[in-house]
C-alpha cells in the first residue's frame, strides 16, 4: 500500500524525492554566473558521467539489505541531480552560443523570414517576432532562428505586409540581444533568452523595399494566421463599439498591448493582474467546460452495450484537447504550457479512476516544466502557480467530506449542504492561497494588495463563470458556417464587454474603498523586506493548517498577521544616509535620490512614439521595488525627450509633491497640471533641503529660461554632509565654463551623456570628480561616451562608469561618510549578462 502511494520500499527514498533532485539539478544550471559554451557539445559524455553514481551503487550492491538499498537510492538521487544539471546547462549553453556574435552588431543582412507573432495594425512602430526561413548569403543566421524586429516609421501601404504568418524578404539591421539592467525591473535580456531570440533589430527600407516571399506551409503558420484573424476580428471595425477590446484580447489571446494604462494600474492595485495571464484558471476553465459538454453524450453511452466506461474517456480527451487548443490560440506562453500540463495530468488521473498521490504529480509536472524551460526559476509566475497548487495540496489533500454531503444524505438537504460546502471551500481556498502567497508577493513585487482578497472573491467567479464562457461562446459561434453567426458572435462579444465593464467598476469601488482606508497596495522598501517575509511565512504555516490544530504557538503566530499588517500601515523607520541610483534607461537619463525618508527623481528618461516609455518600463517598477509611494521632488532638467520623455507618465503613476524645471518648461507643466506645485530652477533660486541633503542651483542664470535647449538645463550641486555631487544635465562646454562656486566633487554625472566636448578640461580641473558616470545606450548611434571625454575624466584621476556597460549604478553614502558603489550587472549574477570595460 505504501508503494502504491509513491513511496519507496523500506530502506529506500520516496520516489517523489527523485523528482525533487531532478528539479534541483535543472534549476542549479540556471543559477550559475557563467556557463561554458562547450557544455552543449559534450552533453552525451557528461550525461554518461552523470549516471556513474547510480551505476557505481548498482555494482557494489552485494546483498538486498537495508544499507545497500540506501546506498542504491543515494546513488540514484545523486544521478538524478547530475542528469538534470547536465541537461539544463547544455540547453542553456546552446542558447547562448546561438546568439548573434558581437562582431556582427549593426550589420545589415538580407534574408527571408516568417512573422510568428500577432502584429497590432495601428501601432506607430510595430514590433514583432519572426523565424528565419531562408538565411542570409553569409550564413550568419540559420534556418529556424528566432529574431525580434521593429519597423520604424512604416508607411500605411506596407502595414498589410505585417500579419502573422506572412513571409517577407527584407534587409534588416541586427544586433545581439541586450536589455537594460535595473534592480527590481523586468529583465528584458533574460526574457529574450527564454524566448530563444538570437538577435534583435529593425527593417531597413532605403536599400531594399520589403516584399512578400515564399515559405513552407505548416500547422504553426496556420495557427499564427488564425491568431492574427481573431485579433483583428476583436479590434476591427465590425466591433468598434467595444470599449474594452484590449481586455478581451488579453483574456483570449494573451496580448496586452492595447490594455489601457489605467486598467493595468487598477488590476495591479487590487491584486487581480493574474486574471489577464493565460494560466491555470483559464486553462482549467476550458478543460472543465469541455469535460462537461463532452460528458453529456458520454452519459448517453452508459445505456449502450459498450458500457459506461467510454463516456469519461471521451470527456477526458475532449478536455485535454480543448485546453491545449486554447493554449495554442493564446500563443502557448510558458504559463499556459505549465497550466495545460498540470490540467492534463489531473484529467488523466480522473480518467484512470485511481487514487493517486498528488505530490508525485506535482513534482513530475515541475520536472517537465523545468526540463522544457530551465529559466522558469526566474519567472515569478512559475513560483506563484506551483506554490498555489502546493498550498491547496497541503491544505485540502486527504481531507474527508463533511458529514451530510455523502450519498446517504437527504437529497434536498444534501444539495443545500453541497452548495454551502462548496462556497466555504471556495472561501477557504481563496484565503489559503492569498495568505500563502504573501511571502512571494513581498519578495517579487515588494508589497501586497490588502484589497486583493475582497476583489478576488467576486472577480474570479465573475471571470470564470460568466466572462470567459461568454467569450469562448463568441469565438465558437463566429467559427460556425452559418449566415447568422456574425451577428450572434458580435452580440456575445458585446455582452462580454459589458461584463468586463461591470468587473472594472467593481474593482474601482474596492480600490476606492481601500484608498479611503489608506490601504490598497502596500509597498515595502527592499531593505525592510526580511521581517515581513518571515512573519508572513510563519503566519501561513500556522493558519493554513500545516501545523497540528492544537499546536501551542499557533494562536501567537496567527496574531503576527495582524501585527504585520499594522506594521505595513504605519510609517517605517526613516532611512539613514543618501542613496543615488543612476538608472539604466539606454540613451537617456533618469536618477533616483533617497534620503531622510524623501524620494527625489531627477529626469525621467526617454519616450518613443512607438510606445516604449522609460518611466513605465524602468522608473516606476524600480520605485515600487524600493517601496516608494510618493515622489517628493521631480526635477526635469530640460525638454529633450531623453530627459523629459517619461515625466507625464510618472506624474500619473505617483503623487508628486513638487516639480522643478527651467522657467519656460515649468510654465508648461503648471498649465498642464493645475493642482501641481511647480517651480523654476535658476541660479538665484533658494537652496532646497531634505534632512542632511541640500541642493544648490547653479544654472540656468535666468528664471525665464525656456528650457528647450541643452544649454538651458538645470544644473544642481548636491551636498550631503561632506560629499558633493554635480548634476549638469546636457549643458555644453560654454556653459560649463560659466558655472561658479565649484570645488572638488565626489560624483559627476557627465553632461550630455559624455559627448565629445562635454565634461571639458575646465570643468574637470575644477571639480576633479572621484567618480564620473556616463548615462548612455549600449553601442548607440551617437557612440556615447566619446573616447575623448573618457580620457579627460581618467586624466584627473576619476573612476569611470557607464550604464551601458554596468547597468544601473548605485552610490550609497552611509551616515559615517563611507561610500559604496554597486553595478547592477555585477551584483545580479546572471550568465547571460556580458561585462565590458570602457
Amino acid at each position: 500500500m505504501e508503494a502504491a502511494r509513491g513511496d519507496a520500499p523500506r530502506g529506500g527514498a520516496p520516489r517523489k524525492l527523485y523528482f525533487v533532485f531532478f528539479c534541483l539539478g535543472l534549476s542549479l544550471a540556471a543559477l550559475l554566473p557563467d556557463i561554458p559554451d562547450f557544455i552543449h557539445r559534450l552533453r552525451p559524455l557528461l550525461l554518461a558521467l552523470a549516471l556513474l553514481p547510480a551505476l557505481y551503487a548498482l555494482l557494489i550492491r552485494a546483498s538486498n539489505t537495508v544499507s545497500s538499498s540506501r546506498l542504491l537510492h543515494g546513488g540514484g538521487l545523486i544521478a538524478a541531480l547530475l542528469v538534470g544539471f547536465v541537461l539544463s546547462s547544455g540547453d542553456l549553453a546552446q542558447r547562448v552560443s546561438a546568439r548573434l556574435p558581437a562582431a556582427h552588431h549593426g550589420n545589415d543582412l538580407h534574408f527571408t523570414f516568417e512573422i510568428t507573432s500577432v502584429v497590432a495594425m495601428d501601432a506607430p512602430d510595430p514590433v514583432f517576432t519572426a523565424r528565419v526561413v531562408v538565411p542570409d548569403a553569409g550564413r550568419i543566421l540559420s534556418t529556424g532562428d528566432r529574431i525580434r524586429l521593429a519597423w520604424y516609421r512604416i508607411e500605411q501601404e506596407n502595414r498589410q505586409l505585417l500579419r502573422a504568418g506572412n513571409v517577407l524578404q527584407a534587409t534588416v539591421r541586427l544586433k545581439p540581444p541586450r536589455g537594460t539592467v535595473n534592480p527590481g525591473v523586468f529583465d528584458y535580456d533574460g526574457w529574450l533568452l527564454r524566448k530563444n531570440i538570437v538577435a534583435t533589430g529593425y527593417i531597413r527600407t532605403k536599400e531594399f523595399t520589403p516584399r512578400k516571399g515564399q515559405g513552407p506551409d505548416s500547422i504553426s503558420r496556420q495557427l499564427n494566421v488564425l491568431r492574427q484573424d481573431v485579433y483583428e476580428w476583436i479590434s476591427g471595425p465590425n466591433n468598434a463599439a467595444l470599449e474594452r477590446s484590449g481586455l478581451i484580447a488579453a483574456l483570449l489571446l494573451g496580448i496586452r498591448d492595447n490594455v489601457p494604462e489605467d486598467a493595468t494600474a487598477l488590476l495591479r492595485r487590487t491584486g487581480t493582474s493574474h486574471l489577464l495571464a493565460i494560466s491555470g484558471m483559464h486553462i482549467g476553465l476550458v478543460a472543465g467546460l469541455a469535460w462537461f459538454v463532452a460528458g453529456m453524450p458520454g452519459r448517453l453511452l452508459a445505456v449502450l452495450p459498450c458500457g459506461p466506461s467510454r463516456g469519461h474517456w471521451l470527456a477526458g480527451f475532449s478536455a485535454i484537447s480543448a485546453a491545449g487548443a486554447y493554449a495554442l490560440l493564446a500563443g502557448a506562453p510558458l504559463s499556459a504550457q505549465r497550466a495545460w500540463l498540470m490540467a492534463s495530468m489531473g484529467v488523466l488521473f480522473l480518467m484512470s479512476r485511481r487514487r493517486t498521490d498528488g505530490w508525485s504529480a506535482f513534482w513530475f509536472a515541475a520536472c517537465v516544466v523545468l526540463l522544457l524551460e530551465p529559466l522558469s526559476v526566474f519567472d515569478p509566475g512559475f513560483w506563484l502557480s506551483f506554490c498555489a497548487v502546493a498550498i491547496l495540496l497541503a491544505r485540502f489533500a486527504g481531507r474527508r467530506a463533511p458529514a451530510g454531503t455523502g450519498q446517504g444524505a437527504d437529497r434536498g438537504a444534501g444539495a443545500h449542504n453541497r452548495l454551502l460546502t462548496a462556497s466555504l471551500q471556495l472561501l477557504r481556498a481563496q484565503w489559503a492561497i492569498g495568505l500563502g502567497l504573501l511571502p512571494l508577493s513581498l519578495m517579487y513585487f515588494s508589497g501586497i494588495s490588502t484589497s486583493g482578497f475582497v476583489a478576488n472573491l467576486f472577480a474570479i467567479p465573475l471571470v470564470s463563470l460568466l466572462i470567459m464562457p461568454m467569450l469562448f461562446l463568441s469565438v465558437v459561434t463566429a467559427a460556425l458556417p452559418f449566415a447568422w453567426v456574425e451577428f450572434a458572435a458580435a452580440r456575445c462579444l458585446a455582452v462580454t464587454d459589458s461584463l468586463l465593464g461591470f468587473l472594472m467598476a467593481g474593482l474601482r469601488q474596492v480600490d476606492s474603498l481601500a484608498g479611503n482606508l489608506s490601504t490598497g497596495w502596500m509597498a515595502v522598501p527592499e531593505d525592510l523586506l526580511g521581517l515581513p517575509v518571515v512573519l508572513c511565512g510563519l503566519t501561513a504555516v500556522a493558519v493554513l493548517g500545516f501545523l497540528p490544530p492544537r499546536f501551542p504557538a499557533k494562536p501567537a503566530i496567527s496574531v503576527m498577521a495582524l501585527g504585520l499588517l499594522c506594521w505595513l500601515l504605519v510609517d517605517r523607520p526613516v532611512r539613514e544616509g543618501l542613496q543615488l541610483d543612476v538608472l539604466d534607461v539606454g540613451q537617456g537619463l533618469a536618477m533616483v535620490i533617497r534620503t531622510a525618508g524623501k524620494t527625489l527623481v531627477w529626469d525621467t528618461g526617454v519616450r518613443f512614439p512607438g510606445g516604449f516609455n522609460s518611466a513605465e518600463a524602468v522608473i516606476e517598477p524600480f520605485l515600487r521595488h524600493q517601496g516608494v509611494r510618493t515622489i517628493d521632488l521631480l526635477v526635469v532638467s530640460h525638454d529633450d525627450s531623453d530627459h523629459a520623455g517619461g515625466s507625464d507618465y510618472l506624474l500619473r503613476a505617483f503623487p508628486v509633491t513638487k516639480l522643478l524645471a527651467p522657467g519656460g518648461l515649468a510654465a508648461k507643466y503648471a498649465r498642464r497640471y493645475p493642482g501641481l506645485a511647480v517651480g523654476a530652477c535658476h541660479s538665484s533660486a533658494p537652496n532646497l533641503g531634505y534632512g542632511s541633503l541640500s541642493i544648490e542651483w547653479l544654472w540656468p542664470a535666468s528664471v525665464d529660461s525656456p528650457g528647450t535647449d541643452n544649454a538651458h538645463s538645470c544644473v544642481g550641486l548636491l551636498q550631503y554632509r561632506s560629499a558633493e555631487i554635480l548634476l549638469p544635465g546636457d549643458i555644453d562646454r560654454d556653459v560649463e565654463l560659466k558655472l561658479g562656486g565649484l570645488g572638488e566633487v565626489d560624483l559627476l554625472v557627465a553632461a550630455h551623456h559624455g559627448s565629445r566636448y562635454s565634461s571639458s578640461w575646465g570643468l574637470l580641473q575644477k571639480t576633479r570628480p572621484r567618480y564620473t558616470v556616463y548615462s548612455a545606450g549600449y553601442r548607440h548611434r551617437f557612440r556615447h561616451p566619446h573616447p575623448n571625454s573618457v580620457e579627460r575624466a581618467r586624466a584627473v584621476g576619476s573612476s569611470v562608469y557607464s550604464t551601458a556597460l554596468s547597468g544601473a549604478l548605485s552610490f550609497n553614502w552611509h551616515p559615517d561618510g563611507m561610500l559604496e558603489v554597486e553595478e547592477a550587472r555585477r551584483s545580479q549574477k546572471r550568465f547571460w549578462y556580458t561585462l565590458h570595460s570602457l
